[in-house]
This record gives structure tokens, C-alpha cells and sequence, in this order.
């Protein structure tokens, strides 16, 4: 099974999670938010799901980011699954300059679940 997940943790707006995962080639996106009880499914095509994980499969990215850490703001992960193998990337609040690829998968998931939110 292969999935894609990002969370948002943000004690001022409500945690939510979005995951994008598929079985038997049938993608599913799942929406939910902490504070508002919402949790939304939808099924996504799988052209639509696919242009997601081609933007993902030619990404390098760096192991490390650089360092940050900070108070009240919105922690962000993001986390890869394809069977028993998980790469999960998280920062805080803006989005490191060495993971700065992800931007438009993030992006494209927000779009996906009708979030006006973007990194």
C-alpha cells in the first residue's frame, strides 16, 4: 500500500491530517480536523492521484534541514508509506530551503481536499 500523509499540528486553528492512499490501484483521500469534528472522505481519480505521486517520485531531497525551532506556530509533517518503508519530513512553521521541492506536493494536497491553506 502506498500513502501520503501530512499532518498539521496547530494549537491556535486545530490540528487536521490529510491522507492520500492507495489499494488495489483505488485512491482514497481522507480529511480531518481536530476541533471541528470534520472529517471528510472522498475518492480520488487515479489521474489525479498519480500526478501527486509522480511530483513526489523524482524528488532528492536532503536528509537533514537546516536547524529551526519556535513558539506558536503550525508544525507540519510529512510522511511517505510504500509497504513497510516510511520517510517522514517535518519542520516548523516555514517550509526548510532544503526541502523546498515538497512545496507543491503539500500544495497539491491542500487542493485536493479544497483546502485554501498553502505553504
Amino acid at each position: 500500500m502506498l500513502s501520503v500523509e501530512l499532518e498539521i499540528l496547530d494549537s491556535v486553528r486545530g490540528d487536521s491530517r490529510i491522507v492520500l492512499s492507495s489499494v488495489d490501484d483505488c485512491w482514497k483521500a481522507v480529511h480531518t480536523e481536530k476541533y471541528s469534528d470534520t472529517n471528510i472522505k472522498k475518492l480520488v481519480e487515479n489521474h489525479v492521484a498519480k500526478e501527486i505521486i509522480n511530483m513526489i517520485r523524482p524528488l532528492k531531497l536532503r536528509v537533514l534541514a537546516e536547524f529551526a525551532e519556535g513558539l506558536d506556530a503550525t508544525q507540519y509533517k510529512f510522511i511517505l508509506r510504500n509497504g513497510f518503508n516510511t520517510a517522514t519530513y517535518s519542520w516548523w512553521n516555514e517550509l526548510p530551503v532544503a526541502w523546498l521541492d515538497l512545496r507543491n506536493v503539500v500544495n497539491a494536497l491542500f487542493m485536493l481536499v479544497n483546502s485554501k491553506k498553502r505553504i
